[in-house]
């Protein structure tokens, strides 16, 4: 369930620490949700900390199953295929990830969109990166008929879905990672952890501090430079979600064209490189991060200035990088 594939290159800068009560850290990886997720944890000792990672990877392979597009027996899956003959029941935690992104999409301008699966379907990058096909103007048309939050019916009484329209489609991409993100914290923090990251492909929360007592220090990847960075934040209890056009993309006859979809138009945005979110959740994060990409520079930094609880780094078209208020002398910029 990739969608976004964001890759934030985190800098660790450890310092060994000779009081042992402060703990160390440990760091293990996995290939989850078609990316790869990495977790930090400070700890007092491999073993302890080898478990509580392992459970946030267990948690993690669960939520995959249980919303993934692909997996068949998710509840989205089960969504996409029956939602439009009759209203189909789902649990609990998905029902409620739906309505999460309800407000989301209504504060972005319908740019964040969860139904946008008919247009990410029909673009397919997880396997057109290599074709290169570009789906005609035709097919995207019918494809954005699918749309729309409007024919999508919830009914909170019994966690149903109900499709209005025939041929619509869920899908979480944009906001399941980030969840899942939010879920792995919880986890570590349930198990006495105190401090860490959860990062999954780059949607990451930071906790806590490292055993020397410092804040984590995130390098955002920069857009046009591989394993190159374009600014350093330094910062704890945050989520940090970035979406970029240089993750899964192709260029064709000197053109890119990517997976972050604008739903009104049904073809990749062309306004931005990358938006980068700050806020208290990943799954928040995850879900702007796209629809501020989709809104572009000027309305959607707009937007964030007036939301206390957002902050944002734009790398705009031209690659010039624009910092919100919020972030204003918190960010080191290393350049455009």
């Amino acid at each position: 369930m990739l969608h976004k594939n964001l890759f934030l290159l985190i800098l660790l800068f450890f310092v060994a620490c000779g009081n042992g009560n402060q703990g160390e850290v440990y760091k293990k990886s996995a290939f989850i949700m078609g990316t790869i997720v990495n977790v930090t944890v400070v700890d007092q000792n491999e073993r302890d900390a080898s478990l509580k990672i392992e459970a946030v990877f267990q948690e993690m392979h669960r939520i995959e199953k249980l919303m993934g597009r692909d997996s068949p027996s998710s509840d989205i899956a089960k969504i996409n295929n029956a939602a439009e003959k009759k209203a189909v029941t789902v649990g609990k935690e998905t029902f409620r990830l739906i309505q999460d992104s309800l407000p989301i999409s209504q504060w972005t301008e319908g740019k964040f969109d969860i139904t946008v699966g008919p247009l990410t379907s029909l673009w397919d990058m997880k396997n057109n990166v290599k074709r290169m096909l570009i789906p005609s103007q035709e097919e995207i048309g019918d494809a954005n008929l699918l749309t729309g939050l409007e024919a999508l019916e919830l009914n909170e009484a019994n966690h149903s879905v109900l499709f209005k329209r025939n041929g619509m489609a869920l899908d979480l991409g944009g906001i399941a990672k980030g969840y899942a993100v939010d879920r792995g914290v919880e986890i570590l923090q349930q198990a006495g952890v105190t401090g860490g990251i959860v990062d999954a492909g780059g949607d990451l929360r930071l906790f806590g501090v490292k055993p020397d007592g410092g804040t984590w220090r995130t390098g955002i990847q920069h857009p046009r430079k591989l394993n190159g960075i374009i600014a350093i934040l330094e910062l704890t209890e945050k989520a940090v979600t970035t979406s970029g056009d240089y993750e899964r993309y192709f260029i064709k006859d000197g053109k890119r064209y990517h997976h972050i979809l604008d739903p009104a138009t049904g073809y990749p945005t062309e306004t931005c490189q990358s938006v980068t979110i700050v806020t208290h959740k990943a799954e928040q994060a995850d879900a702007v991060a796209t629809g501020i990409f989709v809104l572009g520079p000027k309305r959607g930094m707009g937007l964030i200035n007036l939301k206390e609880e957002f902050d944002a780094i734009i790398v705009t078209e031209r690659g010039e990088v624009l910092v919100s208020e919020g972030l204003k002398g918190k960010v080191d910029v290393l350049g455009e």
